[in-house]
């Protein structure tokens, strides 16, 4: 009598599953091409103008035991629900796109992952975001669109960006600069927090490189400004 229990109360915790299931994939359906046309025009926005970006799903079968019905098969359940899902890109024209992980710099993840981000919007909230070697391979114009993106996104959440980039630091509200040096014959790292006029004077010195001068700290003081 017991076991007759379980297994009527597991059909219908099976029927709930797959009820729930379906409507989360078909969901996830209609979500993919609106998703994918957002991030693509981020993706332009960040110096992308080539890329290709699609998302994969895997549906592994299963046996009826172990799976729940979709579109007349058995599909592997898992806890997000059906499917695999994965992140193809094709930064270069001709090239088929292929897993973001194998084929991307760690410059370009992160450009990537931020037009994901941004994409995204309030969907998906995560408390801190780190980004290194975001300014990999770019400037001008679309470093001001990285860092006003960055700016953007740092209303949702805590961002932290290595940059070697001007129009990137100046948007942060907090300018840290880290430094090397020798002490006793030993290399010691340090980090401090830039304000006032140390800040500017760093914006100058990463646009105008050993040689600072009042141009390039007019300069950095209009960008802080603007």
């Amino acid at each position: 009598e017991e076991r007759e229990a379980l297994e009527t109360e597991l059909a219908a915790l099976q029927r709930a599953l797959t009820e729930k299931a379906l409507k989360l994939h078909s969901k996830r359906m209609e979500g993919i091409p609106v998703f994918r046309k957002a991030v693509m025009r981020e993706l332009r926005e960040l110096n992308f103008e080539k890329a290709e970006f699609e998302v994969n799903i895997n549906l592994p079968e299963a046996s009826q035991e172990s799976g729940c019905q979709l579109d007349g098969q058995y599909r592997k359940i898992f806890s997000h629900g059906f499917g695999e899902f994965q992140f193809l890109i094709s930064t270069n024209p001709g090239q088929p796109p292929r897993p973001l992980a194998k084929i991307a710099s760690g410059g370009e993840i992160s450009r990537i992952m931020l037009g994901i981000k941004c994409a995204t919007g309030k969907a998906q909230p995560v408390p801190v975001l780190v980004f290194d070697e975001i300014d990999a391979g770019i400037g001008g114009k679309t470093a001001d669109m990285v860092g006003e993106k960055l700016k953007r996104l740092s209303k949702n959440c805590q961002i932290f960006c290595i940059t070697h980039l001007p129009q990137i630091a100046r948007q942060a509200d907090q300018h840290f600069v880290v430094e090397k040096n020798t002490r006793n014959g030993n290399t010691c790292v340090s980090i401090r927090r830039l304000e006032g006029e140390e800040r500017v004077e760093e914006l100058a010195r990463m646009q105008a490189g050993k040689t600072v001068t009042d141009a390039a700290r007019k300069h950095a003081r209009e960008m802080i400004a603007s």
